[in-house]
């Protein structure tokens, strides 16, 4: 009888040994070849932008600092003193980029997780045909797609979370702490609103769930990432409406002014809606337009509904859990038709 080859002996000394603790294999190590480039643009965009927010936090302290030594904090100076408005200027040159242009960038990442992530995690497979494959091997659809759904969910999980808590840290620390004499930038406005706290999160979480059903239902990879961004548009209109009703807002009345006529809401609050109150008790919506009453003499009042700044939690906890209701929803109707696809 021959000796073994040394191919033999290899392959039987491979088979014998126990796996090295650590290594992925089999249906992981698919799902990690297929993520880690995902992964890599993720961890590239969160250094990105805490690298950026350090930066300009930095630069803003640093500007706030020398204000103060100036004795530049009080508004009635800047006029008096001419060393004061460069030093304003300069400071609230670093915290403009973050109120103009970043939170109008981070409010865009869960609809481009959705739609770049999402959509084309089951669509690619449907056009390739590699779910075929897959389905074939031992491995389970239900399996496979919690893999395939779970990588992708803790990738969007990881990113919108840190970002969330990065922007969340330099409006609170930067924009609306002690040195918030540099700009105004209250929590409700529309893209402020939408980068802090968890609104972001739950947004792209459900994102994610538009895209993976856009892909399940359309099987195509543009015509997935088309309807999920159409669909995010539709519901962030639609959210935008429902919001002011999320939670009950606070009515206040003020006496009219001649020199304003508005309704003024508390500071940081969210003016959802307002008017005129006439002499005989009429409500008029619009406080601020008397030309159609014949004369602002006939207001006596003016009221308003609004959201004081103790209501952003309140707000965000009832937007998000309703969005989340509706991702586990989607992600349950993927699962269920699975089983029936082909």
């Amino acid at each position: 009888m021959s000796n073994p080859s040394i191919v033999d002996q290899l392959v039987r000394a491979d088979t014998a040994a126990p796996p090295r603790i650590g290594r992925l294999s089999g249906l992981g190590w698919l799902v990690w070849r297929q993520h880690r480039v995902t992964a890599g643009i993720a961890l590239l965009l969160m250094v990105a932008a805490a690298g950026w927010l350090l930066a300009e936090h930095a630069a803003v302290a640093d500007g706030v600092a020398r204000i103060r030594q100036a004795g530049c904090v009080d508004p009635e100076t800047w006029d008096q003193t001419p060393a004061c408005w460069p030093l304003i200027q300069e400071a609230s040159s670093y915290q403009e980029p973050f109120v103009t242009y970043f939170q109008l960038l981070m409010a865009t990442v869960p609809a481009l997780l959705g739609m770049f992530l999402g959509a084309p995690l089951l669509a690619q497979e449907y056009e390739r045909g590699t779910h075929l494959l897959a389905w074939s091997q031992s491995v389970s659809r239900g399996r496979w797609l919690a893999a395939r759904l779970g990588a992708a969910l803790a990738t969007v999980l990881v990113v919108s979370a840190v970002l969330a808590a990065l922007t969340s840290w330099f409006w609170k620390t930067t924009v609306n702490s002690a040195a918030s004499f540099l700009s105004y930038d209250p929590p409700f406005q529309s893209f402020t609103y939408l980068v802090l706290g968890i609104v972001p999160i739950a947004i792209a979480l459900f994102a994610f769930a538009v895209g993976v059903t856009a892909g399940m239902l359309l099987r195509r990879t543009l015509a997935a990432v088309a309807a999920t961004g159409a669909v995010m548009v539709a519901a962030e209109v639609a959210l935008r409406l429902l919001r002011p009703h999320l939670w009950p807002q606070v009515y206040g009345v003020q006496a009219f002014n001649q020199n304003f006529s508005s309704f003024m809401q508390p500071k940081d609050a969210w003016l959802v809606s307002s008017g005129s109150i006439l002499t005989d008790g009429t409500r008029v919506p619009d406080g601020g337009a008397c030309a159609h009453l014949d004369g602002c003499p006939k207001v006596v009042q003016v009221y308003g509904y609004y959201h004081p700044v103790s209501h952003f939690w309140p707000l965000q906890l009832v937007e998000s859990g309703l969005l989340l209701c509706l991702t586990g929803g989607l992600l349950a109707f993927v699962f269920l038709r699975l089983r029936r696809a082909r």
